[in-house]
């Protein structure tokens, strides 16, 4: 139910003027979710307390390996200072405790590729997508 509000919430604070409307709400969150529980996935488990620097790369790194950034919750408790914060970074990420708890992250960059809902593979450090698909590749 709270990926739910907070999909909606980021929706109507877009720059697209188009983006409140019940069709263009409606197909962007259920192909969001759609695509949260699609196989394989890559998910990157990150914090807002992370460098900017890092931040602004894994985003850049995650929309080109198709990759989820996943949050925990919301800076500084706020929907709004957290919907600006991550305009001001250019990013998209899904805000899933539950993820956080599942998966037992605890340190963050954390990378988990999930198949067929089952984590497959872990890695966590400051490193790039692309070497973490490297390493993820080498282990069968």
């Amino acid at each position: 139910m709270l990926l739910i509000l907070i999909s909606a919430f980021f929706l109507m604070y877009s720059d697209d003027s188009n983006a409140t409307s019940p069709k263009r709400c409606s197909s962007q969150f259920f192909g969001h979710v759609e695509a949260i529980h699609a196989s394989p996935k890559l998910f990157v488990f990150i914090s807002l307390s992370m460098p900017e620097a890092s931040l602004k790369e894994l985003g850049r790194q995650a929309q080109k390996h198709k990759a989820v950034l996943v949050m925990r919750g919301l800076y500084q408790d706020s929907f709004v200072k957290t919907a600006q914060r991550l305009k001001e970074l250019g990013m998209t990420v899904d805000i899933h405790p539950d993820l956080f708890e599942q998966h037992q992250v605890t340190v963050v960059p954390t990378f988990i590729q999930i198949q067929d809902g089952k984590p497959i593979h872990r890695l966590s450090g400051n490193v790039t997508l692309a070497f973490c698909a490297e390493k993820f590749e080498e282990v069968p």
